[in-house]
């Protein structure tokens, strides 16, 4: 994991944490008019972190792909929030400990967390997205290609939507053929890729050419492999009938 993917795994972490704990207290305000906790819901607030720390990985919701869609980012946050409503439920009544606790202290404390954090999801993604338009977090990336398939990838790339995607070259085979616009960036000789990628640390290749370039192929996998750089390979079928 990069250093700058930690720091968005432990701001959106943190800021979870920190959400839950207030909704927690708030919740107990509400109920008892103070927020003096007795030694047993100071047990209970332990365990709603460890639940939700457990829970967060289960579900992965700090691992976010920079194009995963919102909707599908909070729609994973609001299944993490029932399973952890499970496993609290179920613990408590494991422990024979449902009546020693205030439903009602739990019931305001999920409502609270739940409109919260979804609220805090939606502003964090917001700030990841303008950090990164703002030329930070961002992913180094080149394509081997120049046809229709990786000019469709260099528009993304240069889009507003293009979610912390930095491209810095185009590299081409032998000639280039098609007659795509690809002002922005550097267009290079395919046989430069390698020693291009370890001098500005790429982060990712996208290949982009035909299937039948097996050698390509091959020796991109290779290095990949021994540089621990992400290969993803979008196959052009036009060469084929």
């Amino acid at each position: 994991m990069r250093n700058t993917d930690r720091k968005m795994w432990f701001f959106l972490g943190a800021g979870d944490i920190i959400l839950i704990n207030f909704a927690f207290i708030l919740a107990h305000y509400l109920r008892f008019d103070t927020i003096s906790f007795s030694d047993s819901y100071i047990f209970l607030l332990l365990v709603f972190n460890f639940s939700w720390i457990l829970v967060s990985a289960m579900f992965s919701l700090y691992t976010i792909s920079r194009v995963d869609h919102v909707e599908h980012i909070v729609y994973n946050t609001i299944k993490a929030g029932f399973t952890h409503a499970l496993i609290i439920t179920a613990l408590l009544f494991s422990i024979k400990a449902s009546e020693e606790f205030s439903r009602l202290l739990i019931l305001y404390t999920y409502i609270i967390d739940f409109i919260i954090v979804i609220l805090w999801r939606f502003i964090a993604l917001a700030f990841i997205k303008r950090y990164r338009v703002s030329g930070y977090n961002y992913h180094r990336v080149v394509l081997v290609g120049t046809g229709s398939i990786s000019h469709q990838m260099y528009k993304f790339f240069q889009s507003s939507q293009s979610h912390g995607f930095k491209l810095l070259s185009v590299f081409y085979y032998q000639e280039i053929k098609e007659n795509y616009d690809f002002s922005g960036v550097d267009l290079k000789d395919i046989s430069e890729v390698e020693q291009f990628c370890i001098d500005n640390k790429i982060d990712e290749i996208y290949y982009a050419m035909g299937m039948k370039e097996d050698k390509i192929i091959y020796d991109l996998i290779s290095f990949s492999d021994k540089n621990m750089i992400r290969l993803r390979i979008l196959p052009d079928f036009s060469s084929f009938l």
